[in-house]
């Protein structure tokens, strides 16, 4: 058996395989972490996506006269990714109010880096309801105008 440490791709190739085999020589310890690390990544994912998204539609809101075409992209991108990833981890959304709350504060610190806004100038508060942020049909500020 190859060591986990050594090459950890055909690590995991071996345990699959012994797994499906019903074999008892598995690494359990390492798998374990595996399985551990691969649920905190699908959650690190969907914070990282919601971040970007409150960004793009927080800059689309505050910047009107001034949209740019990479914000319209990523809140296409992320309105379409976000709703795959929960479909293939529904689990994640038991943790929505805590990750929606995480990824405003990221974004709302990502808009002062990448505007010079002061964060004063920002809602405190998501002004967005869990329905806006993901429906496609939704864009804030003037209407008619994705």
């Amino acid at each position: 058996m190859t060591d986990y440490h050594t090459d950890f791709a055909l690590w995991a190739r071996e345990q699959a395989t012994q797994l499906r085999a019903g074999t008892a020589e598995l690494d359990r310890e390492n798998i374990a972490e595996e399985l551990d690390a691969l649920a905190r990544a699908l959650h690190g994912e969907l914070d990282e996506r919601l971040g970007r998204l409150l960004q793009s539609l927080l800059q689309w809101t505050l910047f009107e006269d001034d949209r740019r075409p990479a914000w319209y992209v990523t809140i296409q991108e992320e309105r379409a990714m976000i709703p795959r990833l929960l479909a293939d981890a529904p689990s994640l959304r038991e943790h929505c109010p805590e990750t929606l709350a995480r990824a405003w504060c990221r974004a709302q610190d990502d808009v002062c880096a990448a505007t010079g806004l002061a964060r004063t100038l920002l809602p405190m508060t998501c002004p967005f309801t869990d329905g806006q942020i993901l429906d496609v049909a939704f864009w804030p500020g003037k209407p008619g105008e994705p």
